[in-house]
């Protein structure tokens, strides 16, 4: 990945040198977004439902993009779409609820480690909303200037500025909107094309109004100017990579590495009775149908291809002389189900594959959309009895690559990055972005997946030793080298993908089944036995505790499991971790409401159009708890600032259920409107020990935070 960034920024650099105009530096990409729901239209951009898995492939490829020299830049990738976006429907107005939890082990960890790692120069904020605040304007987006040694340059997503007074109706004016998105920390707006002037009207009546300062405009323009200069636009000869010419496009090597690339993505899902490899000398007939038999697929992304091959012109290049290859345009569904036979196509053709689109269906204006269900393309994977592959978005050698796997001259060795469901009874509404509570993701998902994250097979067979720690025992500060014999017993040579999963016997809170620590690809040789060795840090076993908004590594046993996909592990073993024991929860102190254990029907919401998070009930009934709360100091008084733009509720404060001990009730009156806070108190029946406290509303009301003493 890092060689394909390098190979992209290069032929950045040959078309800016082309045409300076046409072609930026700044390029947007690569995207991170967690492939939590396979019905998002966009899963081919990203790269996995796991948080560490993207940040590597990430990092690595953001490297590339940049180059090796320590000043200046090859190019400035920007991570995209920041943050919690999955959805296309309704993506400019949904809000994702993010709850802390989620928010910080999963969705802001796709986006971290490259900025820490300095392989990326900035965001690019997505359209949605988080906890009802446009993305546009969160204050996330000057918080995580925090993970990057050096100033990072944020940019909204195209037509994103306009949202925030029109679909969004988040603010009435430009020039608030604007002034909001800079203090936020947007440093670039992507708005009406090439032309700047309602940009610059908005900005300029900010000025004047007082909304924004001449020292936040000029904070935004650094940003820029720092990228520009390490660019190397201001040095008189354009810097290092300035040397690249037009030349660089479509180079040979670069055509090899895209092959290569398109071998290693290849995954082989099935192969019944060994029916792949194909023999190329004593195959044939082949068919090769389907809408895409012919069709190197891309995305609204791709530009033109310098060159492509496809699948039927690849398959056509490598058969014998003799070989009688048969194509159809345009089969449906129907006749693809054919193909397992082998019998339908070409008069009984000896080999039939089907090529058809990942999200094959209808798309709306701007070509990105949900799928409802698998689309067409599942439904003819399923109906194929033997060899199933599947291979992505593979880029210009699609064809030869499709044809090096079918035909063995390349023995597939990629792993499904994500779950693949057997149906969508196994998933909750598309918007719903809460992985804990709703079991999503292969880290929390109780059922039977079609194909696990981590699946693929290989034409040989490959057998793991025993798992080993080089120490029994480590603290949160140390590291452990896990090392596990892995053992080519096949028949040719191969890559195993050797997969190291955790998980945390005990917890205060519900942990993962499994989370995939580390990995390493192994080449072995028939008969070859080689020693993998791979190393976990204590302070990868971290996770949020809501109780001290604070990451922390809890002392205890972890499992550590090995294998080739996260439901077939084939070696265990056990480290136990000096970490931390998380203690009652004080509620004595104000506690930010946002921070609970479990709720059932509040949501969350902006506290304010800046910053700050509420929780938000909107029926009665709806709760929120707050698990293991000291109350020894015999807690007698409930305090909430609250807000309610309706009529007058209430909150009951209840022990150990929504239908346990009531304490007391406080009574929230109507305020101006949601933004409006105001402090109500109650009196509590004395109660001492430790608890679960539930906060339980009897009508809808918003609660930034509360305090029980």
């Amino acid at each position: 990945m890092r060689r394909v960034g390098s190979v992209v920024g290069d032929e950045a650099r040959g078309y800016h040198a082309e045409n300076s105009t046409a072609w930026g530096l700044n390029l947007w990409a690569p995207v991170v977004n967690l492939l939590r729901d396979p019905r998002w239209g966009r899963n081919e951009e990203g790269y996995s439902e796991d948080p560490y898995l993207t940040g590597v492939i990430s990092t690595a490829y953001g490297q590339g993009m940049e180059g090796d020299n320590p000043t200046y830049l090859k190019t400035a990738p920007t991570l995209k779409h920041f943050l919690a976006y999955n959805n296309e429907v309704d993506r400019g107005t949904s809000s994702s609820v993010v709850r802390p939890r989620v928010l910080h082990e999963y969705d802001e960890q796709a986006f971290e480690p490259a900025l820490r790692a300095g392989a990326a120069t900035g965001v690019m904020s997505s359209y949605n909303l988080v906890n009802g605040r446009p993305n546009t304007v969160t204050p996330l987006l000057n918080a995580i200037r925090a993970w990057s040694r050096r100033p990072l340059f944020n940019v909204s997503d195209a037509g994103a500025p306009s949202n925030l007074t029109d679909t969004q109706a988040y603010f009435t004016t430009p020039a608030q909107a604007y002034a909001a998105a800079i203090k936020a920390g947007m440093d670039s707006f992507t708005q009406d094309n090439t032309d700047p002037t309602a940009m610059v009207d908005a900005v300029t009546a900010a000025l004047q109004q007082g909304l924004l300062t001449e020292k936040d405009v000029d904070t935004a323009v650094g940003h820029a100017l720092s990228i520009r200069f390490r660019l190397g636009e201001f040095d008189p000869d354009g810097g290092p990579s300035a040397k690249i010419t037009p030349a660089v496009i479509n180079d040979p090597a670069h055509r090899k590495l895209a092959r290569q690339t398109a071998d290693q993505a290849a995954v082989l899902l099935k192969n019944s009775a060994r029916t792949l490899p194909l023999n190329a000398a004593t195959t044939k007939k082949v068919a090769v149908v389907g809408p895409l038999a012919d069709t190197v697929y891309t995305d609204w992304y791709s530009g033109s291809l310098p060159y492509q091959v496809t699948p039927l012109e690849g398959i056509r290049n490598r058969v014998a002389s003799g070989t009688t290859v048969t194509s159809s345009d345009g089969l449906d569904r129907i006749a693809l189900r054919d193909v397992s036979t082998g019998k339908y196509l070409a008069g009984g053709a000896a080999a039939g594959g089907a090529v058809i689109a990942e999200n094959a269906g209808p798309a709306n204006s701007t070509a990105q959309f949900d799928v409802s269900d698998w689309g067409q393309g599942i439904v003819a994977l399923r109906s194929v009895a033997n060899g199933k592959y599947i291979g992505f978005h593979a880029g210009q050698e699609t064809g030869n690559a499709i044809a090096d796997v079918l035909f063995g001259d390349y023995n597939p060795s990629g792993r499904l990055t994500q779950t693949w469901y057997r149906s969508t009874s196994d998933l909750p509404d598309i918007l719903d972005y809460d992985i804990i509570k709703d079991d999503r993701t292969y880290q929390y998902f109780t059922g039977t997946p079609l194909y696990p994250m981590g699946y693929g097979l290989s034409y040989t067979n490959f057998r793991f030793g025993n798992l080993r720690l080089s120490s029994a025992r480590i603290d949160s500060h140390g590291s452990v080298k896990v090392s596990v014999d892995v053992t080519n017993t096949g028949s040719r040579s191969g890559a195993e993908i050797v997969q190291l999963y955790t998980h945390e016997q005990k917890s205060r809170v519900k942990q993962p089944i499994k989370q995939l620590k580390a990995f390493q690809r192994v080449e072995l040789a028939a008969g070859q036995r080689k020693a993998v060795q791979l190393t976990l840090k204590g302070s990868d076993l971290a996770f949020w505790d809501v109780t001290r908004n604070k990451s922390v590594v809890e002392s205890g046993s972890y499992d550590l499991m090995a294998g080739a996909s996260s439901s077939d592990i084939r070696a265990t073993g056990m480290l136990r971790v000096s970490g931390e024991v998380i203690p009652a929860r004080d509620l004595t102190r104000s506690t930010r409401a946002e921070n609970f254990d479990d709720y059932q029907g509040t949501t969350l919401v902006d506290e304010s159009k800046s910053v700050g998070t509420s929780i938000a009930a909107t029926a009665a009934g709806n709760w929120a708890e707050y698990a293991d709360a000291d109350l020894r100091t015999r807690a007698t008084t409930f305090s909430a600032r609250v807000a309610d733009p309706g009529t007058a509720t209430s909150v009951e404060i209840r022990l150990d259920s929504a239908h346990g001990t009531l304490l007391g009730t406080a009574r929230i009156p109507a305020t101006a409107d949601q933004y409006t806070y105001t402090d109500v108190s109650a009196a509590l029946k004395p109660v001492s020990g430790r608890h679960d406290v539930y906060l339980v509303f009897n009508g809808p009301a918003r609660m930034s935070t509360f305090s029980v003493r």
